[in-house]
């Protein structure tokens, strides 16, 4: 994600409002400081951590949301992290959720495409 510190809590924040609203729960934020963080998730081949920015339950689902920007969406970095999230989700009966400025919603699903993540879901802000 490529945005200030203060854009990223205001979003993040608008997030885990509308979130809550929609009866999600045990909400967490990467950005937020009155909120835990999401659990890191391990790439085992790499060694890598990634920990997606936002994450919460609703009606037992745990759901993975990770956030882009108009120009990360299109970055090859953008790639792994998100086939990492998808896999985790997909193995664990989770949800991931990318969420992206309304205007790359068709480059958000042209990614998804590419990479075959089916199991994802797309939030326009």
């Amino acid at each position: 994600m490529t945005f200030s510190k203060d854009e990223e809590e205001i979003l993040h924040r608008a997030l885990a409002r509308v979130l809550e609203e929609e009866g999600y729960g045990n909400i967490c934020s990467t950005a937020l400081p009155d909120y835990e963080n999401p659990d890191p998730i391990y790439w085992a081949q790499t060694e890598k951590e990634i920990v997606p920015d936002l994450e919460a339950v609703k009606e037992g689902v745990k759901f993975l949301f990770d956030i882009e920007t108009e120009k990360t969406i299109d970055r090859s970095e953008t790639e792994g992290p998100l086939k990492l999230l998808s896999a985790y989700a997909g193995q664990n009966g989770h949800r991931l959720c990318l969420v992206v400025p309304t205007d790359r919603e068709l480059a958000a699903e042209t990614l998804l495409k590419k990479l075959h993540i089916e199991n994802a879901m797309i939030f326009t802000v």
